[in-house]
C-alpha cells in the first residue's frame, strides 16, 4: 500500500532525526501542529514548501502522488583480516 503524504512526512522527519518539537520550531509553530500534519492533515501548499526546504527534499515528496520514499543502506567496507 502507497504511503500517503502525512506518512512520507513522519518518515522524512525521523530519517532527518528530528523531533516532532524540533520540526515545528524550525517551522515556527509548534508540536502539536507537527503532530496533526503527520495524522493526516491536509497541509496547503505553502507548508509543503517550507516542511520540503527543513527536511531538503523536493517538494513533490510530500505529496501522495510522489512515489513511496526508499532508503538504502550500504554495509560498511568489509574490514581487511591479517
Amino acid at each position: 500500500m502507497a504511503m500517503r503524504a502525512h506518512e512520507k512526512l513522519r518518515f522524512w522527519r525521523r530519517v532527518r532525526d528530528l523531533s516532532q518539537s524540533a520540526l515545528g520550531e524550525k517551522l515556527g509553530c509548534g508540536q502539536k501542529w507537527i503532530l496533526v500534519l503527520e495524522r493526516g492533515y491536509q497541509m496547503n501548499d505553502e507548508t509543503r514548501k517550507k516542511l520540503a526546504e527543513i527536511l531538503d527534499i523536493p517538494v513533490e515528496a510530500l505529496t501522495d502522488e510522489a512515489p513511496d520514499p526508499q532508503i538504502i543502506i550500504f554495509p560498511e567496507e568489509p574490514v581487511a583480516h591479517e
